[in-house]
This record gives C-alpha cells, sequence and structure tokens, in this order.
C-alpha cells in the first residue's frame, strides 16, 4: 500500500488548505454532531469532510443534522459532495487514500481554548489514527497508551506537526490556550499503511 511519510506528506498539503480558510469563513468550518461515541467533552467539535459509506453504514449511529433522517447513504453521499465544493484545495491530495476504501472518516477536531478531553477508548478494531496540525496555539497536547504498554505524549509544537496513535487505547488530549486548537484526522485500516510509526 503506502508508506506512512507519503501518508504524512498528503495531510500536510491538505491542512496548509485547510489553514489558509480557517479564519475567512465560519461557514464552511461549521462543525456537525455527527456520532453520540464522539461526544467525550461538551466542548469538544468534529467537522466531518469524508465519510467511508460503508464505515459510516456499520459505524455511525446517531446524525444530528436535517438529512439525517433520509438515512445515512443519503447524508454520506450529500456530505462527501458537499466537502468537495468546500475543500477542493485540500481533499484531493488524500483522494489516492481515499480510493483505496480503507479510509473510514476524515475530519477537522476543534478543541476549544482552555479545554482538556476526557479519558477514553474508541471500539475501532483494526484502525489507527493520524493527526496533522491545522492551527495549533500553545500549550496543547495528546496521551495514548499503546499495545506494549507505553504512554506515548505528544507536545504539539507547529503547524502540519502530526501524530500516528491507535484509539482502541486510552487517551486524551488538552488545550491550555486561549485559542482554539484545529487538528486534521484521518481514521485508517491499519492495513493501508506499511511502516506504521510506533504506535
Amino acid at each position: 500500500m503506502y508508506y506512512s511519510q507519503e501518508l504524512v506528506s498528503a495531510t500536510n498539503h491538505a491542512s496548509t488548505f485547510l489553514r489558509s480558510q480557517l479564519f475567512k469563513s465560519s461557514i464552511k468550518m461549521r462543525p456537525i454532531r455527527w456520532n453520540s461515541d464522539f461526544v467525550h467533552s461538551e466542548n469538544w467539535k468534529v467537522i466531518p469532510i469524508y465519510l467511508n459509506y460503508e464505515w459510516a453504514k456499520n459505524e455511525m449511529r446517531t446524525f444530528d443534522h436535517p438529512l439525517a433522517s433520509m438515512g445515512i447513504g443519503i447524508f454520506t453521499e450529500w456530505l462527501n459532495h458537499n466537502c468537495q465544493e468546500l475543500y477542493p484545495n485540500a481533499l484531493p491530495f488524500l483522494d489516492k487514500f481515499i480510493a483505496t476504501n480503507l479510509v473510514n472518516y476524515i475530519g477537522i477536531s476543534i478543541l476549544p481554548a482552555n479545554t482538556t478531553l476526557n479519558e477514553h477508548v474508541h471500539y475501532n478494531i483494526g484502525n489507527v489514527k493520524l493527526h496533522t496540525a491545522i492551527y495549533i496555539p500553545p500549550a496543547c497536547g495528546i496521551s495514548c497508551d499503546s499495545m506494549i504498554g507505553r504512554t506515548r505524549v505528544h507536545y504539539w509544537k507547529n503547524e502540519n506537526d502530526h501524530f500516528f496513535f491507535d484509539d482502541n487505547y486510552s487517551h486524551y488530549a488538552w488545550n491550555h490556550s486561549s485559542f482554539d486548537r484545529y487538528v486534521l484526522i484521518v481514521d485508517f485500516n491499519s492495513e493501508m499503511i506499511i511502516d506504521l510509526p510506533g504506535v
């Protein structure tokens, strides 16, 4: 499949374009409450910008959106089409990975100022996450346990910094700054990356 650096490079390019839009349009960056499993803090929000239909059909259980009542398939198709128009300069960098059908979802995680995301575990067997910085204020980080019993702590340093981790293990994040933190999430099947680094 692909090497980790190829995915990192693609998300760096995508994050650069997302950063250029970040403070220009609140409409483009409006979060959708899209799955109750993703609410680990009343303040944390995720903007989905791509959903894999099969993953959504099997894993997504609640949508708080007007089109949700029409069914997951229609909602997913609408979201993916809409995001191609909203983020035309970002998503093409990730198209070859999406084409493998091993990317579950791509989203923008917003951790508000002075917020700690509660420690939690996802049931996301066989899948891992890559977080790539879009906009990082000072004093932000993430901590994640791993299969070898080692806790990995990542302190965000700058834009395009990145962190691979397995969210099937306990993890949490913090933002002790006075500004919101924005991170690009790619959730994918581990088979897509040949050399997964230290998850």
